[in-house]
């Protein structure tokens, strides 16, 4: 029983060693891997705290750049001072320009306005001398239609005396029927006179006519006798057939006298109008072409408002005369302008001359600063964290030693 307890207990030292042993053995590779890590680490550290030393020319010329960033901040104030004045200048000229247009467009338009109203002017002056010579052809126009109407009455007279000859014919044959009827009858009531005065006629007793005593050759009595109230009957209606003859003369001569008189003012009036009765109908057209051409001219011209040409030619007077202003306003600005222009160029061109930084700008510059911060920044982490990492690498280290020394001071 003793002998097996000893074995047991052999046994189990043998195991426990065994364990203490593989435990010592993974000590001394962790220990081993630590050492390595620690290695590593310093290594790192080293290099970042080299690295960190490094940075003082970086610090040193942020130090300098900040410096910098002032003397340059001016310079960049003055090219955007300089940038705007120029733009200003253009943006003036540019207005400038535009005036410059309006004021030739005005000017011109005032020109024009101004011509119209002389022409206007003049025209207008002739209205005068239109309204008389429209006048004068409406005289002429006058004339004509009396002419025209002189015309008419003279065709009207000759027709009438045309019917008036043809009626005076016929009553002259009337009066020559009417007179050889009347002679006809006379001759036939002085035979049967003389027929009855025969009968009563004796041998040897004197004609009461002639008083002879001898009757050779008595009157015959005739078939039809005419008495004499026939003959005086006869002889009314031949005064009758006179007068009416006379009536119709006396209408031959007021007739003729009336064609003379139109005749007479027909001359007369082509007379006043200077022309030959075969010149009427175009000498009519003429007129006529007168007329209308002058109504047309004298309407145009009535129809000129001198005044409203007047008023459009003070408004685009005045106008020009704002933009005239506004012109000359506009080029002392670009003088005044040009010359703060001209004077930022002056201290642009300064500055940069004197600027021998290397920097274009402060925004270069800013740039610069912004790189270096960053590095360094960059830098300093990098120091922090290998610092942190050796620092955790040793505690490490130093904490598997001593657990390893405290298994090594183990019994076995």
């Amino acid at each position: 029983m003793a002998i097996q307890s000893s074995y047991d207990s052999s046994v189990r030292l043998g195991k426990e060693v065994s364990v203490l042993s593989d435990r010592i053995k993974n000590g001394l590779t962790k220990i081993s891997e630590a050492k390595a890590e620690k290695t590593k680490a310093t290594a790192t550290f080293e290099h970042a705290h080299q690295a960190n030393e490094g940075m003082k020319a970086s610090h040193q010329e942020l130090f300098e750049l900040k410096a910098l960033v002032g003397r340059l901040k001016e310079l960049d104030e003055k090219k955007i001072e300089l940038t705007n004045a120029s733009q200003q200048v253009q943006s003036l000229t540019a207005n400038q320009a535009a005036l410059s247009d309006q004021l030739k467009l005005i000017t011109q338009q005032e020109e024009e306005l101004n011509g119209s109203l002389t022409r206007a002017q003049k025209e207008k002056a002739q209205l005068n001398e239109l309204t008389l010579a429209l006048d004068l052809e409406t005289k002429k126009k006058q004339s004509l239609l009396s002419l025209s109407s002189i015309e008419a009455s003279l065709q009207e007279g000759l027709k009438q005396k045309a019917i008036l000859m043809s009626s005076l014919s016929a009553q002259e044959t009337e009066v020559k029927q009417a007179q050889q009827t009347r002679t006809e009858a006379e001759i036939q009531w002085h035979t049967g006179q003389a027929a009855l005065l025969a009968a009563s006629l004796e041998t040897g007793s004197p004609c009461p006519v002639c008083g002879s005593l001898d009757h050779p050759k008595v009157a015959e009595s005739v078939e039809k006798a005419v008495t004499l109230d026939q003959v005086n009957a006869l002889r009314d209606q031949e005064a009758r057939a006179n007068e009416a003859l006379s009536g119709y003369k006396q209408k031959q001569t007021e007739l003729e006298s009336q064609l003379a008189s139109l005749s007479e003012r027909k001359q007369d009036t082509l007379s006043s109008l200077g022309i030959e009765s075969t010149e009427l109908p175009r000498f009519a057209e003429t007129v006529n072409s007168n007329i209308a051409e002058l109504t047309s001219q004298i309407a145009k011209l009535q129809a000129i408002d001198l005044d409203s040409l007047e008023r459009q030619l003070k408004q685009s007077s005045d106008k020009r005369v704002q933009l005239q202003a506004k012109f000359e306003q506009q080029t002392k600005l670009i003088t005044d302008a040009t010359n703060v222009m001209q004077h930022l160029q002056g201290v642009v061109s300064s500055l940069t001359q004197s600027n021998n930084t290397g920097f274009d700008n402060a925004q270069a510059v800013v740039a610069r600063q912004q790189v270096l911060e960053s590095d360094i920044a960059q830098k300093a982490k990098a120091l922090e964290q290998s610092q942190e990492s050796l620092k955790q690498a040793s505690e490490m280290l130093a904490k598997f030693e001593s657990h390893l020394e405290t298994l090594q001071k183990r019994p076995r």
